[in-house]
């Protein structure tokens, strides 16, 4: 599929950038996976320190169980303010992330809309 694996995070005829303004992304919070490897595969660090703000954390430690062991085990949920890295999930959050949160560093896009981004701190 075009789309796959995201291809239930969009299924309608508006054009992208106009449905996530209506509508929540990424419902399931599967991005969450891939959001987590990239910045596994980009980060040399032993550690790698994310953000566990809620409603975040929940889908980001379920979908932590689904990396390889011994990537899983490199990864800390921390408070925000010790965090290198927040993975911006947009089923709550429709509009763009403030600075606050860091510099945008990777986006998981489907048809021309963001489902997560990956911002560094």
């Amino acid at each position: 599929m075009h789309d796959h694996p995201y291809q239930y995070g969009y299924f309608s005829f508006m054009p992208g950038p106009v449905a996530g303004s209506l509508f929540e992304r990424d419902y399931w919070g599967a991005a969450g996976r891939d959001g987590l490897a990239w910045v596994l595969a980009h980060d040399p660090g032993a550690t790698v320190a994310v953000s566990d703000t809620l409603p975040q954390k929940i889908i980001l430690y379920n979908n932590s169980l689904l990396l390889p062991a011994a990537q899983r085990a490199r990864l800390r949920f921390v408070p925000h303010a010790q965090a290198r890295y927040f993975l911006g999930i947009y089923r709550w959050h429709p509009w763009p992330y403030e600075p606050q949160f860091g510099t945008p560093v990777h986006d998981i896009r489907v048809d021309g809309m963001t489902i997560l981004t990956v911002f560094q701190r």
